[in-house]
């Protein structure tokens, strides 16, 4: 997924439109939990609406993770397969095509 997410990332590079913003919604949500988890050190407002937000989005996983049979293997799954494409989306924004 993070080279899927890189090659994604300089795709648009190239040919930005619009309509492809939605491919970057992962890689903004790897920086909401890095820099979210720095932020909730300083302020314990930003401490607890991280933490809402976050367990918002692990009850949501884990409700389309029990559709499947194994389920404790879809779940981590899942949320890794997030944060490897947003890393990978964010690394080809920032690096040159080779």
């Amino acid at each position: 997924m993070f080279i899927y997410g890189r090659d994604v990332a300089y795709l648009i590079k190239k040919q930005f439109s619009f309509d492809k913003l939605y491919y970057s919604l992962l890689s903004i949500f790897v920086l909401y939990l890095f820099l979210g988890l720095i932020l909730s050190f300083f302020n314990s407002t930003i401490k607890n609406f991280y933490l809402i937000t976050i367990f918002i989005y692990l009850f949501i996983t884990l409700l389309y993770s029990l559709k499947y049979k194994r389920f404790f293997l879809v779940f981590p799954g899942l949320i890794l397969t997030h944060i490897h494409y947003g890393i990978g989306f964010l690394y080809g924004l920032i690096t040159k095509e080779k």
